[in-house]
């Protein structure tokens, strides 16, 4: 596939021998060629179709976080030890998700 596109970029070169020559004339020439290189291709191309993308479901809204003094104090009823300062370790998070069931 990569030939008959080198061939062409071949064909153009040659085909407009200078930029500053009559611009036009040697546009159609280049074109042709174009033409003509492509045309196997063209001729053995099958059409695609599209559909119409899917319409998209909003996605489900997260249950908002339980805020950190819910979670201390869910967890101080369960004698969980936490600090009362600070972040909460991830293993406390996932008890109180799991009895919460979240």
């Amino acid at each position: 596939m990569i030939r008959p596109l080198l061939a062409a970029a071949a064909i153009l070169a040659v085909a407009a021998p200078s930029a500053a020559a009559s611009a036009p004339a040697s546009a159609g020439a280049n074109a042709a060629a174009l033409d003509e290189v492509l045309a196997p291709y063209l001729a053995n191309a099958r059409r695609i179709r599209t559909k119409a993308p899917a319409p998209r479901r909003p996605a489900a809204k997260p249950s908002a976080p339980a805020g950190p003094r819910e979670v201390r104090a869910w967890a101080k009823h369960q004698g969980i030890a936490v600090s009362d300062r600070g972040r909460i370790s991830a293993d406390v998070m996932r008890q109180y998700q799991a009895a919460h069931g979240g």
